[in-house]
């Protein structure tokens, strides 16, 4: 499509009018300062053993998920983070043709407009025999609660929680009218957020380094892959290397969503960077009186416009 084709779509559909190497500079500033902190952030995991002596079943595997999720959910209440309107979640396995261009899971949020506000987790299937591979992946899961930031973006706090709150908006059109730079913004803020609130503290949770480092990479991978300055096999590449993995089909399932949906990779990182600001706005302007669940609260209802409308909105209420 071309870099100025890109700039535009950055500004028509998700307000961002910083230009794109403003963009591309803070995603290659964060990649630095995230690898520096890294370092002094690596934590002792849990041992999968002292929890299955006998190794592991299926069943196991489910319920440690839904125990992490329930967690989650009481840590946000105990430490006023963000009102969790009514309605249920349900974890379940998704769907075989999804797994092009989904990796380990994805959120489904309730219709807009029924009356049971009931939310889909989707989680990569378990099978009913684990083979070593499996055993392996859950073992990471374990033993560094990897899951635990899967579940903050797809659930608690991040799109079950907005999508409820979106819901109980008033107009129609904010019940199911949302912008990628609000909904994955709001969903990787809470990955960072919740470190610094309350997961720092679990045994085994590691700081999420490397789902921050991704979303950041995805902001060059995306942009140059659609402005014609890096071809599919290059940005593969790029991501590859930056990521110091080899290429894999992870990969190229990456790139084919990036393909199919220009600038959505590229919202996660901008939309978390100008919610930081905008709490950070908010913080200088209310000094002790500031509090966390208020302006989350007071960010979720307006429903999922665009953060800078935010912004704008409350520039202009009276004080």
């Amino acid at each position: 499509m071309g870099r100025a084709a890109y700039e535009r779509l950055l500004a028509s559909e998700h307000a961002l009018t910083e230009g794109l190497a403003y963009w591309q500079r803070e995603a290659e500033g964060f990649l630095a300062d995230t690898e520096r902190a890294r370092r002094g952030l690596v934590r002792p995991p849990r041992r999968l053993e002292d929890a299955y002596p006998a190794g592991p079943r299926p069943a196991d595997i489910w319920a440690f998920f839904t125990d992490e999720l329930a967690l989650l959910e009481r840590l946000i209440v105990e430490r006023e983070l963000v009102t969790i309107p009514a309605g249920a979640l349900e974890l379940a396995a998704f769907p075989a043709f999804l797994a092009e261009t989904n990796g380990a899971g994805m959120y489904h949020p309730p219709p807009s407009f029924s009356r049971g506000h009931t939310g889909f987790f989707f989680v990569a299937p378990v099978p009913e025999t684990l083979d070593d591979d499996e055993l392996e992946r859950f073992r990471w899961r374990f033993e560094h609660r990897s899951f635990l930031t899967l579940a903050v973006h797809e659930a608690f706090p991040g799109h079950h929680v907005q999508f409820l709150h979106a819901m109980n908006h008033p107009r129609p059109i904010r019940k199911f009218r949302d912008f990628d730079i609000f909904v994955e913004g709001w969903a990787h803020y809470c990955e960072e957020m919740m470190w610094s609130a309350a997961l720092h503290e679990l045994p085994g949770y590691q700081f999420p380094t490397r789902s921050l480092r991704f979303r950041a990479l995805r902001v060059l991978v995306d942009s140059t892959l659609h402005a014609g300055e890096l071809s599919p096999r290059e940005a593969g590449r790029l991501m590859a290397d930056r990521m110091g993995v080899e290429r894999s089909p992870w990969i190229e399932r990456e790139l084919r969503r990036y393909a199919l949906a220009p600038g959505q990779a590229f919202s996660y990182f901008a939309g978390k960077r100008v919610l930081e600001r905008l709490r950070a706005a908010r913080e200088a302007e209310e000094g002790p009186r500031f509090r966390l669940r208020e302006f989350h609260d007071q960010l979720l209802a307006e429903g999922s416009i665009p953060v800078h409308l935010c912004a704008r909105k409350w520039s202009r209420a009276p004080s």
